[in-house]
């Protein structure tokens, strides 16, 4: 805690992490659950564009696509919007928890330092303990980007099965490789945060 203004904010942490947030607070995280409310629906039409064209292709191009095709497609375009929803429902659960985070009083670096901590790449703060321990059941609950990335990549590999083209399968064979890396990324802080959590018991 190097300075009064850092001290403050982990104060303010500390005690918003036994009673709550304050009415301002409250008032503050409305507003900001509103545009949260309004970014996610962009995002969700984002992502639901690929859907639109789907029929776009003339009528001749769209009856000679075998019917194999038309079926593997489908599952595809099914599996994909599952992933997204599910992804984003698991999304909005994860803002509503931090609308009353007593993390949001903290500045980007104190949050790496209680991510670091969790990673045990820089000595636990007793002090900050519960803090950290706050941000490691964060890090369980936390949406993995690959729910969205993954159910993105399988409409756009569905497109490219009913009407093939090289743009079309460009977009997966870019995200695949970003999924992968995300998923390993999230397993590996999912172990750092489990470990964190058993090592500093909550009746410690």
């Amino acid at each position: 805690m190097p300075d009064k203004d850092d001290e403050g904010r982990w104060a303010e942490a500390l005690a918003a992490l036994h009673r709550g947030p304050t009415a301002a607070r409250r008032r503050l995280l409305r507003r900001q659950r509103m545009a949260v409310a309004a970014l996610s629906a962009a995002i969700a039409v984002a992502l639901l564009v690929p859907l639109l064209l789907v029929d776009r292709g003339p009528d001749r191009v769209r009856d000679a696509v075998p019917d194999w095709r038309r079926s593997v497609s489908l599952a595809l375009l099914i599996a994909g919007m599952l992933l997204i929803v599910v992804g984003t429902v698991r999304l909005l659960r994860e803002f509503r928890g931090r609308w009353t985070s007593p993390l949001t009083p903290l500045t980007m670096r104190q949050n790496k330092h209680l991510v670091a901590m969790v990673r045990r790449t820089t000595p636990a703060d007793p002090a900050l303990v519960p803090l950290a321990r706050y941000m490691a059941d964060t890090i369980l609950r936390r949406v993995p980007i690959g729910w969205l990335l993954g159910g993105n990549s399988l409409i756009w590999v569905a497109l490219g099965v009913l009407e093939p083209s090289s743009w079309r399968l460009l977009f997966p064979v870019v995200l695949v490789p970003v999924w992968l890396g995300a998923i390993q990324a999230v397993r590996r802080n999912e172990r750092d945060a489990r470990r964190f959590l058993y090592e500093h018991p909550a009746d410690a």
